[in-house]
């Protein structure tokens, strides 16, 4: 974002949220994409149907998209960069004006002198915590990105919210029992919180699915961004809501009212009560909630 000329061609290094967002924004800026990642689908951590939705509007924007792909080496000639990449079927080299590697973020924990301290680390170098945020030395806790997982300002937010609690006023902490959401901030937005269809599966619990298109949704026809769509993941026996994952107009503000249903309990039968303003983008949780 601090570079003064706009390359003329850019290689991105991985298939995450970071490579979608930036992939679309060079595209849009003119700049020729290629996006090289190493599993056979695309954000592997969205929904299935997602993935396929977002890679559908990146091809459409001319962004050429390469699954599959190993890298081998990484240098530079005659004033641009290249990638050996090998593939399932064929050994290639790709070359560009710029490389954007986004394959996650490493901590920079190193720079800590922890030894002096004896607080442990694990493989990739982030600092172990018990659910308190509590390190192996006791009086010293950790929160945020220092820790791994998901590495969200709004997730470290709310760590301090909870050690905070416990430090003035003795509050317990339950921090894997919170719904976590995610958004992505592509054109459509994607978000989501909670279980996902597999996970819930995994889980044991009796899943039924509903999904609603953004292509049925008055307001989205009117602004012409009708792209993507909602899916519900329920427990079928009592209806409460396990997981909510959006791609559209709008998902990234959408998602939040669903964050408040699963955090209540609110099941799929309360938001088929719930009136939404019409005409209006969150009319789409009504519907989803009404579909079958």
């Amino acid at each position: 974002m601090e570079m003064e000329d706009l390359p003329r061609s850019l290689l991105i290094v991985g298939g995450g949220s970071i490579a979608l967002e930036f992939s679309q924004l060079f595209a849009r800026l003119g700049v020729e994409v290629t996006i090289l990642y190493r599993g056979p689908r695309l954000a592997a951590n969205l929904e299935p149907e997602i993935s396929e939705e977002i890679y559908r509007v990146l091809e459409s924007e001319g962004i050429t998209l390469l699954a599959n792909t190993h890298i081998r080496s990484a240098g530079s000639e005659d004033g641009s960069a290249y990638l050996a990449v090998e593939t399932e079927k064929v050994t290639a080299r790709y070359s560009a004006h710029r490389i954007l590697v986004a394959t996650g973020r490493a901590p920079n924990t190193d720079m800590l002198d922890l030894e002096k301290t004896g607080i442990q680390t694990d493989k990739k170098g982030f600092i172990a915590v018990d659910e308190g945020f509590q390190t192996n030395v006791k009086g010293i806790w950790a929160i945020g990105d220092v820790i791994g997982g998901m590495m969200f300002t709004h997730k470290a937010w709310h760590d301090a919210l909870l050690l905070s609690g416990y430090l003035l006023r003795g509050e317990e902490i339950r921090s894997s029992d919170r719904l976590i959401p995610f958004a992505v901030f592509t054109e459509p937005e994607i978000a989501g919180a909670g279980l996902s269809e597999n996970g819930a599966v995994e889980a044991g619990y009796p899943v039924k699915v509903q999904r609603f298109s953004f292509s049925h949704q008055k307001r989205a026809m009117a602004i012409g961004k009708t792209a993507g769509f909602v899916k519900l993941v329920l427990d079928e026996k009592s209806g409460r809501i396990l997981g909510a994952h959006l791609i559209g107009p709008e998902a990234g503000e959408l998602i939040h009212e669903l964050i408040v249903a699963m955090h209540c309990g609110t099941t799929v039968y309360d938001l088929q009560e719930m009136m939404h303003v019409h005409p209006s983008i969150s009319e789409a949780i009504n519907s989803v909630a009404l579909s079958s």
